[in-house]
């Protein structure tokens, strides 16, 4: 079984698993997949989970006084961190929209 089919499941992509694979030394020394330790298999799995379900964070009221600082800080704390910026008008009017509160024309 390939480890593509072994991760199938969680709706993972071929090329995911490569860009996983990539990142990973152990796998640059051409070790056989059976031959992986368990901290070879933690690494690929948590490899994997930030790929395939990367962590985004939704900023609301960009449009504070204090927003660049909050920005700042958030960057500083979490490495490779995908960030949607909002203002709390435009979130607000997605939400009523795809709560079918709201249509736009």
């Amino acid at each position: 079984m390939t480890l593509q089919a072994k991760v199938s499941g969680y709706g993972a992509k071929l090329w995911q698993v490569h860009e996983v694979l990539e990142q990973l030394p152990f796998v640059k020394d051409a070790i056989a997949m059976d031959k992986w330790t368990e901290e070879n298999v933690h690494q690929f799995v948590a490899g994997f989970l930030k790929v395939r379900f990367p962590t985004v964070y939704v900023l609301n009221k960009i449009d504070s006084p204090f927003a660049d600082n909050n920005i700042t800080n958030i960057l500083d704390k979490y490495d490779e961190v995908i960030l949607s910026l909002s203002l709390s008008l435009s979130l607000s009017l997605s939400l009523c929209f795809y709560s079918y509160l709201l249509s736009f024309c």
